[in-house]
């Protein structure tokens, strides 16, 4: 069984760029220094480094809010060790918190992964954490965060809801970060085909349609994918997020033309019908019909 803790991923941006403009031994010499900075850090909020990877570290905090500190603190002094040098570089940090599992020295499990993915997907001086990783910090600890998007991670089925620390202000609209308010009307988006319904709501903001019978929704269609579209409920809004071979065709209303969909994603409003990898009617067989309303 894993243990909670909250992994931090930081890498040296545009190491390439800098082996280029610096020369091997200089840009070999800065990174290491970078990397020994950040051991440093690490030990000082409390963390354990678990490995440098090339121009990067590894590390685990059993406390959120050391991580946090520590993800801050490495952005500000290396942040103020590349421009004292006049190096044209930075900083992008992941953090996230979960169970994690130790051997041999080294740790696994999904929060490992995800953090790896929001260290990956991080900008130069940026800190990516996840929602579940602010709501595990403690509320009256001060720190500034603004909503970034919601992000694919490698072998989740759903997407993470993503935010960004803010370590410095510099014309940047920031927000402390809020629970959502509960509205007083709550939307919702149900899904037929012949008699089988699934419905997406608030408290499931995800239901999947395709092929496979492990979908919410199964289609019986050569033409759908096996795993062919989401349905996400996110800021308000029901988004189908195509993933299929042959698309999919979203009609609005009986006399709005078809929408088509493939690999990107559409709002669904009102009600209409869906066909995977086909045109349509609303009374054929394969056609799944969308309503949405407020409860």
């Amino acid at each position: 069984m894993g243990k909670p803790l909250t992994v931090l991923f930081a890498d040296v941006c545009d190491s390439t760029l800098l082996y280029e403009t610096l020369g091997n031994q200089e840009a070999q010499r800065t990174i290491g220094a970078s990397l020994l900075q950040i051991v440093a850090i690490v030990q000082e909020c409390q963390g354990c480094t678990v490995k440098m990877l090339g121009d990067g570290v590894l590390a685990v905090f059993e406390c959120p809010q050391d991580a946090c500190q520590a993800a801050m603190e490495i952005q500000r002094q290396l942040s103020n060790y590349f421009r004292a040098g006049g190096i044209r570089s930075g900083m992008k940090v992941g953090l996230n918190q979960g169970d994690v599992v130790r051997e041999g020295g080294d740790v696994f499990g999904d929060a490992v992964n995800v953090a790896s993915r929001l260290g990956e997907t991080a900008k130069i001086d940026q800190i990516l954490t996840t929602q579940a990783t602010i709501a595990a910090l403690d509320s009256a600890w001060p720190l500034q965060i603004r909503e970034v998007d919601r992000l694919y991670v490698k072998g989740k089925r759903e997407r993470v809801d993503v935010c960004e620390i803010i370590w410095k202000q510099e014309g940047l609209t920031v927000a402390k970060f809020l629970a959502q308010p509960t509205a007083t009307l709550s939307p919702k988006l149900t899904l037929q085909v012949e008699d089988l319904e699934a419905i997406a709501d608030r408290q499931h903001p995800t239901l999947t349609v395709g092929r496979d019978t492990d979908n919410d929704l199964t289609i019986d269609s050569n033409l759908a994918s096996r795993h062919h579209a989401r349905i996400e409920f996110r800021r308000n809004k029901f988004y189908l997020v195509d993933r299929s071979t042959n698309g999919t065709y979203v009609y609005m209303s009986a006399n709005a033309p078809a929408v088509f969909v493939r690999w990107e994603e559409l709002v669904l409003k009102g009600d209409g019908w869906l066909g995977l990898g086909q045109e349509v009617t609303s009374a054929e067989a394969a056609t799944i019909r969308f309503s949405s309303t407020m409860s």
